[in-house]
């Protein structure tokens, strides 16, 4: 039950479930080749009820959404040895989605009734791919692929190609440069491509649904510098087209407040490592990050962004052994953020401090741990909106965190590892 107070008064329960079945089958073909098909049907029911005063009038009703998703997915891969330093990948992925889900409105005892909707999406997703990699010496190697997707639902159906390229250069022993271009592809959540409406805090926020999503394309160049093993310089430039993220949007017709999203992002940046050893008592490492970053959505309402800030990051980790005999050591770790955007929002700066000490005994099978993390109650941000006449201010409760645990880890067991099942589009 969640209880809310201000302006708007009232409550929300929420009341849901998940299931998840997974089946695969993989088959090892000779020469080399793999086949396989995974189905993957997810069931997600949902009953909310809301009663609110608003400044406006009073919202009361009971509602059940309901997701259900089946998904089938069909591979062929294959690896071949060429000789002389070359070998080829190749392989073709099908995968074919039906996303069946519901917004019913069982009761309504104050406000307009919503209309009940009811949605059948189906996609298709079939790519190729090939790629190469190439030893010219034992400095010089190089790796590229290029994957060829067709994408297809109700309203969109599009190739698109998805090139990746990497070479790697060690001009001495320690050393090593390589240069890497990859792409990469991500989908919206099925709730997310459907035209619901979820109401949250007293129907105060409105979450709006977009079938017009597109999947997001990002692009990235990257230029790895590792020195004597040590020291790592790491600069690199992003492009995300069709960027979606939920950002909100504050009506002028009525008290409520929209989430609706949006695309576009670019963020170019520079990382630098580097490693402090003192002896055998200390062992720390300080990470520098500097990004540049800029958001564009022409298409927000009424009030369309370009927004682009400079930010910055700070973060040491220092390790402390007190003691060999017995093992004992400590951790001191701190990090330093400035200020931040997020679409419209701005996110103050903010850091953290977190102390550990560890005692290790029984030849290293047991650990026992005291930690405190976020000593100072920094970590937490209140993000706010001043934009364009949207004024939003959020406001968040820090706690610092201490506790103890307890490790033991049993000779000879290993865990058996196994592939996650994708299940990244199938939250609300």
């Amino acid at each position: 039950m969640h209880l809310i107070t201000g302006n708007i008064t009232g409550s929300s329960d929420i009341n849901a479930h998940n299931w998840l079945h997974n089946l695969r089958l993989d088959y090892n073909i000779p020469l080399g080749l793999k086949a396989g098909v995974e189905m993957t049907w997810c069931h997600s029911p949902e009953w909310q009820h809301t009663a609110s005063t608003l400044p406006t009038g009073k919202l009361d009703y009971e509602m059940e959404n309901d997701q259900l998703i089946n998904r089938w997915k069909f591979y062929l891969s294959g690896e071949q040895d060429l000789g002389s330093g070359w070998s080829v990948n190749y392989g073709s992925h099908y995968t074919l989605g039906i996303n069946r889900s519901r917004q019913n409105y069982v009761e309504v005892k104050a406000g307009t009734k919503p209309d009940d909707m009811t949605v059948r999406q189906k996609e298709t997703q079939l790519d190729f791919y090939v790629g190469e990699s190439k030893a010219f010496s034992s400095k010089l190697s190089a790796e590229a692929s290029l994957e060829a997707e067709y994408y297809h639902n109700s309203i969109w159906n599009e190739w698109k190609l998805y090139p990746t390229f990497s070479l790697t250069w060690q001009p001495a022993q320690g050393h090593m440069i390589q240069l890497g271009l990859s792409t990469d592809c991500n989908y919206p959540s099925y709730w997310a491509l459907t035209n619901f409406i979820t109401y949250t805090n007293g129907g105060y926020n409105e979450i709006t649904g977009n079938p017009d999503l597109r999947p997001s394309t990002t692009t990235q160049l990257q230029l790895v510098y590792l020195f004597h093993n040590k020291y790592q310089f790491v600069a690199w430039w992003e492009n995300i087209d069709n960027y979606f993220a939920q950002t909100p949007y504050m009506r002028h017709d009525r008290l409520a407040v929209s989430y609706k999203n949006f695309d576009f992002q670019q963020q170019g940046g520079i990382q630098i490592g580097i490693p402090v050893t003192v002896g055998k008592w200390l062992n720390s490492r300080l990470s520098l990050l500097g990004i540049w970053q800029r958001e564009k959505n022409s298409h927000f309402y009424d009030i369309p962004l370009d927004r682009h800030i400079i930010w910055g990051m700070i973060n040491l980790r220092n390790g402390f052994t007190v003691s060999s005999k017995p093992d004992i050591s400590l951790s001191v770790d701190g990090m330093i953020r400035s200020k931040a955007i997020q679409a419209t929002y701005d996110l103050p700066s903010s850091g953290n401090l977190d102390l550990a000490a560890r005692w290790n005994f029984l030849n290293r099978k047991a650990t026992l741990k005291l930690y405190c993390n976020d000593l100072l109650e920094t970590n937490g941000i209140n993000p706010y909106i001043n934009y364009m006449g949207q004024n939003l201010r959020m406001e968040f409760s820090r706690y610092r965190e201490v506790g103890v645990s307890f490790t033991y880890r049993f000779g000879g067991y290993k865990e058996t590892k196994h592939e996650e099942v994708d299940k990244g589009r199938f939250g609300r």
